[in-house]
C-alpha cells in the first residue's frame, strides 16, 4: 500500500472513531464502519463486532435487515475462503 493510502485508511478510521464517540447510540454509523472494516480493511472480526454493537442500539427495521444481510455476506465469505484454502488448512 502506498503511504498516502495508509494515511487515508488511518484518517478514515479516525473519522469513524470520532463519529462513534459523538453519536454513541447510532446504529447507522456502526453499520457503515462495519462495512468499511470488512471491504476496505479486510478485518472480519472487527466488522462482525461492529454489527453486533449496532444490533444492540435499537436499529430501525431497514437497519436490522442491513445488519442481517451483512452478517450473511460475511458468513458466505468465510465459508468460501475456507473452501478455497481447504488444502492449506484442513
Amino acid at each position: 500500500m502506498h503511504q498516502d493510502e495508509v494515511f487515508l485508511s488511518h484518517f478514515i478510521k479516525k473519522l469513524y472513531d470520532d463519529a462513534l464517540n459523538k453519536f454513541i447510540n447510532s446504529p447507522g454509523i456502526h453499520i457503515a464502519f462495519s462495512y468499511y472494516l470488512f471491504k476496505v480493511m479486510n478485518n472480519i472480526h472487527a466488522s462482525l463486532l461492529e454489527l453486533n454493537i449496532a444490533q444492540k442500539k435499537k436499529p430501525s427495521l431497514q437497519q436490522q435487515f442491513t445488519i442481517f444481510r451483512y452478517k450473511n455476506i460475511i458468513e458466505d465469505f468465510i465459508v468460501q475462503d475456507h473452501l478455497d484454502h481447504k488444502e492449506v488448512y484442513p
